[in-house]
């Protein structure tokens, strides 16, 4: 990859591939200048939901390990930043 080209990593939670359990598979779409590649990471999960003092903090239900992981995100989850947002307006 040079170094003037611009990547791009996307993880979401494709909930229109849920099974019967309503356990869905997380989805990474890598992006370098416009061409993509998109793949599942193997994992299913019943739930994604941030929170945390800035949004930023993901929690994950895993489906196979049955428990409760988190990361840090860059970014607020899109809810949380419109219920941030509602709030603000009050």
């Amino acid at each position: 990859m040079k170094s003037n080209q611009k990547l791009t990593v996307l993880f979401w939670h494709r909930k229109s591939k849920a099974d019967a359990n309503g356990l869905a598979p997380i989805i990474c779409r890598i992006s370098i200048d416009g061409s993509e590649a998109e793949f599942s990471i193997g994992k299913k999960v019943s739930n994604v939901c941030f929170g945390g003092k800035n949004g930023k903090t993901c929690y994950i239900t895993l489906q196979d390990r049955g428990c409760l992981e988190t990361f840090k995100a860059l970014h607020p989850g899109r809810e949380w930043a419109m219920m941030k947002a509602f709030s603000e307006e009050k």
